[in-house]
């Protein structure tokens, strides 16, 4: 997924950075909302790294339509034993956000 976004892994904050690309761009000229979901989602993923651990729900709410580069800094809301929350925004070119997600991980047991 990230070679597929263009995404880069940011140094200065965990997550990510995602280039502008043209084909991911819905009719009205800004980036398109299932793209946006689907950042969200690897930038939580690739911060979630306790194994076991997989992706339950993933609510995201969109603030304003995105335009151009986007920023994505990834949080740890709670980390426990069998459930992690892990918060993601998403900024623009413009530096304002436009959207944020809630990424609910649960660890999967394994039956015998």
């Amino acid at each position: 997924m990230q070679e597929l976004l263009g995404a880069t892994a940011r140094t200065d904050h965990p997550g990510l950075r995602v280039p502008a690309n043209p084909n991911l761009l819905n009719a009205h000229g800004t980036l398109h909302g299932g793209v946006v979901v689907a950042v969200a989602e690897h930038a939580a993923t690739r911060h979630q790294d306790t194994e076991g651990m997989h992706l339950s729900a993933l609510n995201t709410t969109f603030l304003r339509p995105a335009h151009g580069e986007l920023t994505v800094e990834v949080r740890d809301t709670h980390r426990g034993r069998t459930l992690s929350v892990l918060e993601v925004a998403i900024a623009d070119a413009t530096r304002r956000s436009c959207a944020v997600s809630t990424a609910t991980y649960r660890r999967r047991e394994i039956l015998r």
